[in-house]
């Protein structure tokens, strides 16, 4: 396993960049970590963030914009892959923290009247089972709330932006409530 001080790991942001060589680096890490061909020709579209450790892809993020109706606001489907040799050392923690910076800091110069809310995963690692027995989880800033399981059993998690707020008024107006 490599070694990923926080000194040797380089952050470059891919949202609605189109930059080449991060999506020719994510189409190799894809490759090699078997996510289906299927799925990546959408996902370079989706490229959010890029983390190298001495010149090496590690990590990879994406994000696309929906609306929950559950929760009745848009969020960002977001998702991280971190090749298998720099597993284990923060990476996918460190990589979501760089990510959900650049998507807030989109949202907010992105703003209208559906405003993004903040990030909904779906943890699909067994890596760290213990902690996700906690319905909250943090780390360098990066908070994940529970919200629900998936058919599959996979959580799911919503991470926050620092200026959303609830709007209750559309579920009363929904529902007839006058409260």
């Amino acid at each position: 396993m490599r070694n990923a001080a926080d000194n040797d790991v380089i952050f470059r942001p891919a949202w609605r960049l189109d930059d080449p060589e991060i999506v020719q680096d994510a189409r190799r890490l894809w490759s090699r970590e078997g996510v289906p061909p299927a799925l990546t020709a959408q996902r370079e579209t989706e490229l959010c963030a890029a983390s190298y450790i001495s010149g090496e892809l590690a990590a990879v993020s994406t994000a696309s914009l929906f609306y929950s109706p559950i929760l009745r606001n848009n969020f960002f489907a977001y998702r991280c892959l971190v090749a298998r040799q720099f597993r284990q050392h923060d990476v996918a923690w460190k990589i979501s923290t760089y990510s959900l910076k650049l998507l807030q800091n989109w949202a907010a110069q992105h703003a209208t009247k559906n405003r993004i809310m903040g990030l909904m995963t779906i943890i699909e690692t067994d890596k760290f089972s213990v902690g996700l027995r906690k319905p909250v989880r943090e780390k360098f800033g990066f908070t994940m709330h529970f919200v629900a399981y998936t058919p599959e059993c996979h959580q799911v998690r919503i991470i926050w932006f620092d200026d959303a707020m609830l709007d209750d008024s559309v579920v009363k107006r929904e529902h007839g409530l006058d409260y």
